[in-house]
C-alpha cells in the first residue's frame, strides 16, 4: 500500500506548482478512490462465490461502446451523396416514393452542411398513422380540436408556401425563425402545435373513427397508465433484437442500457407504471385518442404525437445559453456525478403516496443511500473475468445531487417531501459545469436543459421514456450514456467510470464526442432540415393528389 500513497504525494506535489485548482481536483480524485475500495475490498474478500457464479468476459461498458461505436460509423458511412441515392434509400426503406418536393429539400439539406440524409425514421414514426386518413378528414380534426375550450394548442398553418404560426406566441415564433431558413415554398398544412409539456394523442384502441369529432379528455393527476398501456395488449410479444449484446452485458440483476428504443417502449415494461411521474400522476394531462395531426416536444413509445425540434432547444431556453468560459477542461472538473432541480414530474396528493416512487424522487433518494437499497457491482476476479457482488455501500461520495425546491404537491405532500429530502439552495446553472458526469432525466416531460450539457465538456448520463426528434443521430454509448428507469446500473456505472482508468478515458472520449456531434447535427440548421423533410411529409397527406 506504501507504494501508491507516495506516487501519489509525489504526482500531487508536482500538480500544486502546477496549477493549484488541478491540485485540489487531484486530492479529491485520491480521497474518493480510497474511501470507495476499503470497504468493497473488504466486502469482496468476505463473502463467498458460488463455484459456478456467473461471469462476464469484458465489462459491459467496453463492450457496449465498442458496439456502438462501430453502429455509429456505419451509419455514417451509409449516408447519401446524390438525390439519385437519397430517392433509392427512401423507397427502398419506406416503400414508397419520397414526397413532392424532395428534390428541393435535398438540395437544401446538402447547402446547410447537414450530415444525416437518410435516417429520418422518427419523421416516419410520428406521420405512419395519419396514413389512413383523407386530407379533409385531418383538416377538420385540426378545426375542431382548436376550437374546443381546453384545447392548450394552437393552429399552425402554411398559405402560398409560407407558415403563420401567429397564434402560437413564443413557441411559434421561434419555430417561424427556424423556417425562415428554408426559401422553397412550403406545402400547405393545417396543424397543431401542443402548448403543454406533455404529449397529448394517445393510440386509438379498437376501431378507430376518422370522422370522429377530437374530445380533450382531463386526466390531469390521476394515474393514467392503464389508458396509455390499452394498446399493448393487442400487440404480439416482440424478441429483443439484441440478445446477443444483453447475454455479452447482463449478469443477474445487473443489467446496462442495450437498447435505448426497447428502453422506452411501454409495452415491454409493465414495471414502468411505478416507476416515473408522468404515469403515476401528471400535473397537466389533455388528451385525445382521435386521429389529428399535434406537433408536441417528446412523447412515450404509445402516443401518436408528431415529434418536432422544441423552442426550448432551439431558440429561448429554459437555462442560458452555453458558457464556455464558465466550463473548466475535464482535468479540473470533479469527479462526480451531478444533479440539482426540482421536484417535478408528477402531482403529489394527499389523498396519494406514489410521489416516493416518482422517477426524480427515486433518483434522489437512491444515490443519497436514503431508500438504503443494496447495488451490484463487478469485479475483476482474474484477467478477463468478471464476476458480481453486492453491496449496500453504493459509494455516495460520488454523487452531488439534491433537490433545490418543492413543487406541484397539496401542502400536507410538500411538508412531507421537505421533511424527507431538505432541500438544498438553489445553485448557479454553471455550478454543473465543474463536474465531469452530469445527469440529466425527465421532469413533467422531457428535460430541456438537455443540450446545454451535451455541449459542455463532461459526459452526460442520460434517463428517459420520452422519445424526442434527435433520437435518429444522437448514439447511446457514443454521445451519451444511457441508464435504465430502474437505475440497478448506476452504482457500477459511476464505480467503473468514475475510479478506473479505463473508465475515466471512456468517459472523456463521450464527453468529446457528444460535444462535437451537437455542433454538427443538431444546430438550427439542422432543425430546418428536419422541419422542412416533416412539412414535405405533411403536405402529401393533407393535399388531394393532383
Amino acid at each position: 500500500m506504501a507504494a501508491p500513497l507516495v506516487l501519489a504525494r509525489t504526482v500531487a506535489a508536482r500538480a500544486f506548482r502546477l496549477n493549484p485548482l488541478l491540485f485540489s481536483v487531484l486530492i479529491l480524485s485520491v480521497f474518493l478512490f480510497w474511501s470507495y475500495r476499503g470497504p468493497v475490498q473488504q466486502q469482496w474478500h468476505s463473502m463467498k462465490l458460488p463455484q459456478t457464479s456467473p461471469h462476464l468476459t469484458s465489462h459491459p461498458v467496453d463492450v457496449l461502446v465498442d458496439h456502438y461505436k462501430k453502429k455509429f460509423e456505419r451509419m455514417l458511412e451509409s449516408q447519401s451523396s446524390t438525390l439519385e441515392e437519397a430517392t433509392a434509400k427512401y423507397q427502398e426503406r419506406y416503400h414508397r416514393p419520397p414526397p413532392p418536393g424532395f428534390d428541393h429539400w435535398f438540395e437544401f439539406a446538402k447547402k446547410q452542411n447537414s450530415t444525416i440524409i437518410d435516417d429520418f425514421d422518427t419523421i416516419e414514426e410520428s406521420v405512419q398513422y395519419l396514413q389512413s386518413a383523407r386530407p379533409e378528414q385531418l383538416r377538420n380534426a385540426v378545426r375542431s380540436a382548436a376550437s374546443a375550450a381546453n384545447a392548450k394548442a394552437c393552429s399552425w398553418t402554411t398559405r402560398d408556401g409560407r407558415p403563420n404560426l401567429m397564434q402560437c406566441d413564443w413557441m411559434g415564433r421561434e419555430v417561424e425563425k427556424v423556417l425562415a431558413l428554408v426559401q422553397d415554398p412550403l406545402p400547405d398544412t393545417e396543424l397543431l402545435l401542443n402548448s403543454l409539456d406533455e404529449p397529448r394523442v394517445i393510440s386509438p384502441v379498437g376501431t378507430s373513427n376518422d370522422d370522429q369529432i377530437p374530445a380533450w379528455i382531463d386526466a390531469s393527476r390521476k394515474s393514467i397508465w392503464d389508458r396509455v398501456t390499452q394498446i399493448c395488449q393487442d400487440r404480439k410479444a416482440e424478441p429483443s433484437k439484441n440478445a446477443g449484446l444483453n447475454q455479452k452485458t447482463g449478469i443477474g440483476s445487473l443489467k446496462f442500457v442495450t437498447d435505448v428504443e426497447d428502453a422506452k417502449d411501454l409495452c415491454k415494461h409493465p414495471e414502468y407504471a411505478n416507476m416515473h411521474g408522468f404515469f403515476q400522476a401528471p400535473t397537466t394531462f389533455l388528451f385525445t385518442d382521435s386521429v389529428v395531426p399535434v406537433l408536441s416536444n417528446a412523447r412515450p413509445s404509445t402516443f401518436r404525437d408528431i415529434l418536432y425540434p422544441p423552442p426550448y432547444y432551439i431558440g429561448v431556453k429554459d437555462m442560458k445559453p452555453y458558457n464556455e468560459a464558465e466550463d473548466p477542461d475535464w482535468e479540473l472538473k470533479r469527479p462526480q456525478l451531478y444533479w440539482a432541480g426540482s421536484t417535478t414530474g408528477s402531482y403529489a396528493s394527499a389523498s396519494s403516496d406514489t410521489w416516493r416512487s416518482s422517477h426524480r424522487q427515486r433518483f434522489v433518494a437512491r444515490v443519497n443511500q436514503l431508500s438504503n437499497e443494496s447495488a451490484t457491482f463487478l469485479t475483476e476476479t482474474s484477467r478477463g473475468v468478471w464476476e458480481p457482488f453486492t453491496s449496500q455501500d453504493v459509494s455516495p461520495q460520488l454523487y452531488d445531487v439534491k433537490f433545490t425546491n418543492v413543487v406541484q404537491c397539496e401542502e400536507s405532500q410538500c411538508i412531507q417531501i421537505n421533511d424527507y429530502f431538505h432541500p438544498s439552495e438553489k445553485e448557479e446553472r454553471s455550478t454543473s459545469f465543474h463536474y465531469r458526469f452530469l445527469f440529466d432525466l425527465d421532469g413533467n416531460s422531457f428535460s430541456g436543459r438537455y443540450y446545454t450539457l451535451l455541449e459542455s465538456k463532461s459526459v452526460v448520463l442520460k434517463q428517459t421514456i420520452f422519445k424526442e426528434w434527435h433520437d435518429d443521430r444522437l448514439v447511446p454509448w457514443v454521445h451519451y450514456i444511457p441508464v435504465s428507469m430502474d437505475m440497478g446500473e448506476l452504482p457500477e456505472l459511476m464505480r467503473y467510470l468514475a475510479l478506473t482508468e479505463r473508465g475515466s478515458r471512456i468517459s472523456k472520449d463521450i464527453a468529446n464526442a457528444g460535444r462535437d456531434w451537437l455542433r454538427k447535427v443538431l444546430r438550427k440548421e439542422d432543425a430546418a432540415v428536419y422541419m422542412y423533410r416533416l412539412l414535405l411529409e405533411l403536405g402529401r397527406l393533407m393535399n388531394p393528389p393532383p
